[in-house]
């Protein structure tokens, strides 16, 4: 006979390893990247500057529109985004391991590698504007309202922030002028493409964190990625729509302290040639940046759990194997 509780103690083991995988791709969803190689630094710069010149003229343009700030914060900013994660679901997933936390955290640190982020941006930046273009931003990142909308920008870029705009959303709607508020927030959405880019990117992400999954464990029998693709483009408006309502919670809570004329001359600034162009190639270089970067968390967090799955059955095996054989009784 078999010996008691054996197959169960299987059964158990095989859905902790599925509900570690579902963790994952909780995690996943929420970085929600994908695969772009890093832009490369234009060969075609303006005759009057040396390329050392218009790396320091990057430099400048990115430390004072406050990227570079916000790029140290990622890897802690993205962790605090998927405990968030992890608590909004825990009534689906269960309680969170913090095993299962650090491992995430160390690949995160590993993958969102701030320096790598910054030399991608900033060769896209090389690339897509020109000496002019960097100039005429400067001009307005050093105007009044530019330095201090990027200081407001700079605050609310760390985890912390993060933690207390999760907090304040249900309050938000308060706010004596929130309907015409929200109207100017979600033309600057609109103006920068952001829901349109996070969209984007979520889709990209889980077809290629799909694929991967597939790659790593054929006995999924995933569908093909064009079939993964039309799949999710089926549900594309919901999702724009729920990433556009958060998003304008996002920038609404942000800008709170930023009165209403000032909104509208940011908005303005924006829809000038120079604004949109300056706010395509930030938004694109980062998507450059955070997709690569990505890509490499995917893959390492597919090799963690291929890893996992595989002692899972050597102790299994381990574990038939030790198991006394109990003699038939007939």
């Amino acid at each position: 006979g078999r010996r008691p509780g054996l197959f169960h103690k299987s059964f158990q083991q095989k859905a902790t390893s599925m509900k570690h995988i579902l963790l994952i791709f909780c995690c996943l969803a929420v970085l929600a990247c994908r695969h772009a190689p890093p832009a490369p630094v234009s060969a075609n710069g303006p005759s009057d500057m040396s390329a050392a010149s218009v790396h320091d003229l990057t430099r400048q343009l990115m430390e004072k529109c406050g990227v570079n700030e916000q790029i140290e914060n990622v890897p802690e900013k993205t962790m605090a985004e998927v405990r968030e994660c992890f608590r909004r679901n825990e009534s689906i997933l269960g309680p969170m391991s913090e095993g299962v936390v650090d491992e995430i955290g160390t690949i995160i640190a590993r993958t969102f590698n701030p320096v790598t982020i910054r030399a991608i941006l900033a060769g896209h930046i090389e690339e897509r504007l020109s000496v002019e273009d960097m100039r005429a931003v400067l001009r307005w990142l050093e105007s009044p309202l530019g330095l201090k909308l990027t200081a407001i920008e700079k605050a609310g870029s760390t985890p912390e922030a993060y933690q207390k705009m999760v907090d304040a959303v249900p309050t938000l709607r308060q706010t004596p002028d929130y309907e015409e508020r929200l109207g100017i927030v979600q033309d600057i959405d609109r103006s920068v493409r952001a829901t349109e880019l996070i969209v984007d990117r979520m889709i990209n992400m889980q077809v290629i964190t799909l694929t991967a999954m597939g790659s790593a464990f054929p006995s999924m029998n995933m569908p093909s990625e064009t079939a993964m693709r039309e799949s999710f483009e089926k549900n594309r408006q919901a999702l724009t729509d729920t990433i556009a309502r958060e998003m304008a919670l996002s920038i609404f809570f942000t800008y709170r302290d930023v009165s209403r004329e000032e909104l509208k001359e940011y908005l303005r600034f924006m829809n000038t040639d120079i604004g949109k162009r300056y706010h395509e190639v930030i938004q694109e270089g980062s998507n450059a940046a955070y997709t690569y970067c990505g890509k490499k968390f995917s893959e390492a967090v597919v090799q963690r759990i291929k890893t996992r799955e595989e002692k899972e059955q050597e102790e299994e095996q381990r574990v038939k194997e030790s198991a006394p054989v109990y003699p038939q009784i007939r």
